[in-house]
């Protein structure tokens, strides 16, 4: 028995002295380490370049920010919960109308739902079409082609995908070459192959997609119908279209030719420079693939929200869009600062090269993370159908910020491509507080 005592008090000591070591850890992590914090950054910053000076700033403002937001967080839960206890008998009865009235909504949905199917059915209506009701209110379920009619018409369009890719890789075997066509066609890299073979394929690629879809719209099992009288122009629709498309258009060519601009720029500053900008570029597209994504996904989600009179919903999805994306930007933000001349070397082994493109990736760097913001803020405006604030947007921070900073910061003696790479996150910088004052204007005028 006294083995036992000695067993249990030694491992329930152990578990005691770990939770202790935990809080202390806590409150070193939070409280008072920040005292060490600032001795290392007053011991650094000194010795610090221009670069680093800004960006040791920026990273200690975030470190700042961090404990700041969940106090912030945590408060504001500790009042929503105290006023909800607070208020406990009120709110119950608040939420049995809420759900009384919920009911009485479902029914009349359902209600009218009915008759519009008994209308459809008078008019000559299909049976493929079933009745969703108010089902589709309560699950949030978007019809799609897959689920108002069969999984085999949502598959047509992938097999007419697949077919368009095989037909292209034989019509382009006169260009490529037999055994060329083939591994296009399986997905397998071209090595070899000629650049006007390439080029043909891929528009013959989106002629036979194009064609084949047109059949798919014209043959398949679709709950729409698809004529040749439909092939013309709608002058509403039409004008629709271009009020949000060439405001968009506008600014994405602005924002394509600002960097032109700066590859022009940098080509002034040597060979060096100039490789080394071109290998960094084809890591920063790569990189900016997840901020694009993230715009697209949140224009797209704005768009079925706000047309579905849920506007707060829109909001709540542009923030967690924000915060996704700034999650997976400080990651990558640590690869390209730190390790940039690590995976330069995917592309070249030149040392000079190398270097020169890793200075670039480190004044590149913070745009990582700032353009996550700054493309949900474009794609919630796209998506809201404003994209005039687009439009001022990439054309003011083209022409007055980027290209001018990236001028000033190539004259400035022993410069490098890391201030010319600053030129980009400084611009986005911009942007967001562009975005942050149209917000507001929206918010003043009940829009949002």
């Amino acid at each position: 028995m006294s083995e036992f005592l000695k067993f249990a008090f030694e491992i329930l000591s152990k578990i005691v002295y770990n939770l202790a070591a935990c809080a202390v850890a806590f409150v070193r992590l939070f409280i008072t380490g920040w005292v060490e914090y600032f001795l290392i950054f007053r011991t650094y910053f000194p010795t610090l370049d221009l670069v680093g000076k800004v960006l040791s700033v920026l990273l200690v403002l975030l470190l700042i920010a961090i404990p700041i937001v969940m106090i912030v967080i945590l408060v504001r839960r500790a009042i929503l919960h105290h006023q909800l206890k607070t208020d406990k008998s009120d709110n119950a009865a608040l939420y049995r109308e809420i759900g009384r009235l919920n009911k009485q909504v479902l029914q009349l949905m359902d209600e009218k739902n009915s008759i519009l199917a008994l209308k459809v059915n008078a008019m000559g209506g299909t049976e493929r079409i079933p009745y969703v009701g108010a089902s589709a209110l309560t699950d949030d379920q978007i019809p799609t082609v897959e689920n108002v009619t069969s999984p085999e018409a949502a598959a047509a369009g992938m097999a007419a995908a697949a077919a368009a890719r095989v037909a292209t890789a034989a019509v382009a075997a006169g260009a490529l070459g037999e055994e060329a066509a083939t591994r296009a066609a399986e997905g397998q890299s071209i090595e070899g192959a000629a650049v006007p073979g390439a080029a043909l394929a891929t528009v013959l690629a989106q002629l036979i997609s194009v064609i084949a879809s047109m059949g798919v719209l014209k043959k398949g099992n679709l709950p729409i119908e698809f004529k040749k009288e439909d092939c013309r122009i709608d002058r509403d629709e039409l004008k629709k279209v271009l009020n949000v498309g060439v405001p968009i258009a506008l600014q994405e060519t602005t924002v394509q030719i600002s960097f032109l601009v700066i590859n022009s720029i940098i080509n002034g500053m040597g060979l060096m420079p100039s490789a080394g900008y071109g290998v960094a570029q084809k890591l920063t597209s790569f990189i900016m693939l997840i901020p694009s994504s993230v715009m697209q996904s949140v224009s797209a989600f704005v768009a079925q929200n706000t047309g579905a009179g849920k506007k707060d919903r829109a909001w709540k999805g542009f923030l967690t869009a924000i915060a996704t994306g700034c999650s997976l930007g400080v990651v990558i933000f640590c690869i390209g600062f730190f390790g940039g001349s690590v995976i330069s070397r995917i592309f070249t082994s030149d040392p000079a090269v190398i270097e020169q493109s890793a200075a670039y990736l480190r004044g590149f760097a913070p745009e990582c993370i700032l353009t996550c913001v700054l493309f949900s803020s474009i794609g919630y405006f796209n998506g809201r159908g404003i994209s005039i604030p687009v439009m001022i947007q990439g054309i003011t921070s083209a022409c007055l910020i980027r290209i001018p900073l990236a001028l000033f910061f190539s004259h400035l003696p022993n410069t490098n491509l890391t201030f010319v790479g600053m030129s980009t996150p400084i611009t986005t910088v911009y942007g967001i507080c562009f975005f942050m004052i149209c917000f507001a204007r929206l918010k003043k005028k009940g829009q949002m």
